[in-house]
């Protein structure tokens, strides 16, 4: 026998029942049971496999807050099944989130196996018990806690169930059920970004977000700086439409926002001109959004082109263009005279 002997002897001196009567249901929250009484008003011990060991309330290893928790003893290792059930909690309907919280201790040396458990039946119909956590553990205290907001509305029974694993013992203590009303912000996300790029290019993805602590990009086929961050720089090294997203996420709420980019090769100079020409044309603003001023030859002629070349607009001897109509997105400023033909490109962006 280990180092819970002691108290072993003094538990079967105390007669503790493992069962009570059921009380009035709870009603006020947060609720909160430290022991610290001496006592669990409200709470049913069951000795499950019958060999006279259960839980009760104990000076034995106290958690630096108070002398008292709910103890276990094992005798059999493996075959414990001892159950410590709350009083029945009616939980409210009107909160954001209920969160159940406790402490749990056991010997550093030796590993121990519980589960938590939650009914809205008969308190002693084991059976009717739902699993909502388990864990392997040894040492402590270690604070958990869990979500249990899927039971608002509801009356049920909390319970803990000590399933030894080396002839050992545990404690639970602090048990809490927390409610949550406060107002949580929820997460918008839309994304600015060109519709078209060419192989090679740097293209840059912003999420424009409101209340969101942090963003996660999906981006396929490119290759990418980072896939954090509210603007990502990705280029793709292939031609092809291409999908990706952003998800904006804060404590409470994620939001999500879709793109799609078509990526093509770039322009042959056969069609464009000499590329050493770039320079004699020049476009302002660049990124545009309903109108350009070009500063090209006098007698040429001026026109806007996309990526395949073919010809979406024409001006006789005109600085300026109306882009009004003009989707967003990489096009080219072809200026044709007796003196050459002039290319620049223009990245028409979102009014």
């Amino acid at each position: 026998m280990k180092q819970f002997a002691i108290i072993f002897v003094s538990f079967l001196a105390l007669g503790i029942p493992c069962m009570a009567q059921q009380p009035e249901p709870i009603t006020v929250f947060p609720w909160c049971e430290d022991f610290e009484s001496g006592d669990a008003p409200g709470w049913s011990f069951i000795d499950n496999d019958g060999d006279n060991m259960n839980w009760f309330v104990a000076d034995y290893n106290p958690d630096g807050v108070g002398g008292y928790s709910l103890f276990s003893p094992s005798y059999v290792q493996g075959q414990e099944d001892n159950w410590a059930v709350s009083p029945p909690l009616s939980l409210p309907n009107d909160c954001l989130s209920l969160h159940l919280e406790w402490r749990v201790r056991s010997l550093d040396t030796y590993q121990e196996f519980y589960e938590v458990l939650i009914s809205s039946g008969p308190l002693f119909d084991l059976a009717s018990y739902d699993s909502i956590y388990s864990e392997t553990f040894s040492g402590g205290y270690f604070s958990r806690s869990i979500d249990i907001s899927a039971y608002r509305g509801t009356t049920i029974y909390i319970a803990f169930r000590h399933r030894s694993q080396f002839q050992n013992y545990m404690c639970i203590d602090n048990v809490c059920v927390n409610t949550d009303n406060s107002a949580h912000d929820s997460v918008s996300v839309t994304i600015n970004a060109p519709a078209t790029a060419f192989v090679g290019e740097d293209v840059v993805l912003s999420a424009v977000s409101s209340n969101a602590d942090s963003f996660i990009w999906t981006i396929d086929s490119a290759v990418v700086n980072t896939l954090e961050g509210a603007s990502v720089v990705a280029h793709w090294n292939k031609p092809g439409t291409f999908h990706y997203s952003v998800t904006a996420i804060n404590e409470w709420d994620e939001c999500t926002a879709y793109g799609v980019i078509a990526i093509s090769e770039k322009p042959n100079e056969s069609v464009f001109g000499p590329e050493e020409s770039l320079n004699y044309l020049t476009i302002f603003p660049n990124p545009a959004t309903n109108t350009i001023v070009i500063n090209a030859p006098d007698d040429a002629d001026i026109e806007l082109i996309d990526h395949n070349g073919k010809v979406l607009m024409k001006r006789l001897h005109s600085d300026k263009m109306d882009l009004s109509g003009i989707a967003p997105g990489v096009y080219f400023i072809r200026s044709s005279s007796p003196q050459g033909v002039l290319v620049n490109k223009v990245v028409i962006a979102t009014n």
